[in-house]
């Protein structure tokens, strides 16, 4: 007679099951963005969560400061940082005060020598010059997935106006089709976007685009047009490739075939398409002048946000990329 699972059990034998989880921490704990990272990562199947970093709000239970929580999470604010107990840590801004606190010292001085711990994945969200200066990777998966899962252990957040500049351009690069200045239309909600900051961002997309074609010698230039209307950032580009559409079609598919939030579409895209979610959805047109327009729309709040920081968690982790990132319910628009 066949020996059974529950013939094979004495009292002598046990079973173990063991789950290895990701012990985490969440720096800048009252922040937009720490609330719509302890949303996601809370049905992550392979996070612990164990510290949420807030001075001011230190022993307030988590819930009572970021909705949709309750009944979700029972963690406090904690006003340390044990680095040496976690395997990775987020790091947001924070609504904390001016001086610096306890726990931002001592991120500040985690980003200043990150290499105290080697082991330790951290991705910043405040995109400090610490992370520059100390070679943190940018975290583009669109571009940079290689070096993301082939063994980087610290990772910073592009803008949202990097994410979808670089992502709508980059195919065109790849195939060395970049020519001259490039001005891409910023259409976004009131306030979302610093106006300060495009400069420098469009020097750095510049940058990156350069790193892919090296004989891309023209530059990026951002006009910003804000929307009351808006409930998504969208980029508009028109600009002469000499390329049939067919081929630049082939040339994004391509690019993308084996990405999981870039997806190209033929019809202009809706902003409900890409909000709450990580996706860069992209149409392209070719008009008779030979302009190719490129529509690119994500939501900003979350690509450069929260859902990007926890895709490039999956990636330094080795996990799929859509790991506790799948799409939530939306009602009737």
């Amino acid at each position: 007679m066949p020996m059974t699972l529950k013939d094979d059990i004495t009292p002598h034998t046990y079973f173990y099951i063991s789950i290895i989880m990701i012990k985490t921490a969440i720096t800048g704990g009252t922040s937009p963005e720490a609330g719509e990272i302890l949303r996601i990562l809370v049905n992550h199947p392979d996070v612990e969560i164990r510290e949420i970093l807030s001075d001011t709000r230190q022993g307030l239970p988590v819930q009572d400061v970021h909705y949709g929580l309750i009944g979700e999470i029972g963690i406090r604010f904690s006003d340390r940082l044990h680095p040496e107990d976690l395997d990775a840590i987020f790091i947001c801004t924070t609504e904390d005060s001016e001086a610096k606190t306890s726990h931002e010292t001592s991120v500040d001085a985690l980003l200043e020598n990150p290499d105290s711990y080697p082991e330790l994945r951290i991705i910043d969200l405040t995109r400090s010059p610490q992370s520059l200066n100390n070679n943190f990777l940018f975290g583009l998966s669109e571009i940079y997935r290689k070096p993301l899962v082939r063994g980087a252990r610290r990772a910073y957040l592009p803008y949202p106006e990097e994410s979808a500049s670089l992502i709508a351009l980059f195919p065109l690069a790849r195939r060395l089709l970049l020519t001259g200045n490039i001005e891409i239309t910023l259409l976004a909600p009131p306030g979302r976007i610093d106006p300060s900051r495009l400069e420098m961002t469009a020097a750095g997309v510049t940058s990156h685009l350069r790193g892919v074609q090296m004989s891309y010698n023209g530059n990026v230039r951002f006009t910003l047009k804000e929307d009351d209307k808006a409930e998504a950032l969208r980029i508009k580009i028109s600009m002469p490739v000499a390329l049939d559409y067919p081929h630049i079609l082939e040339a994004y598919e391509e690019a993308y075939d084996d990405h999981n939030f870039t997806f190209i579409t033929r019809r202009p895209p809706s902003d409900y398409e890409v909000t709450g979610t990580n996706k860069c959805i992209i149409s392209l047109q070719k008009q008779a002048d030979d302009n190719l327009e490129i529509d690119a729309v994500i939501d900003g709040a979350m690509r450069g946000g929260a859902c990007e920081a926890v895709h490039i968690f999956n990636l330094l982790f080795g996990l799929h990329e859509r790991t506790g990132l799948a799409l939530k319910a939306n009602g009737p628009r």
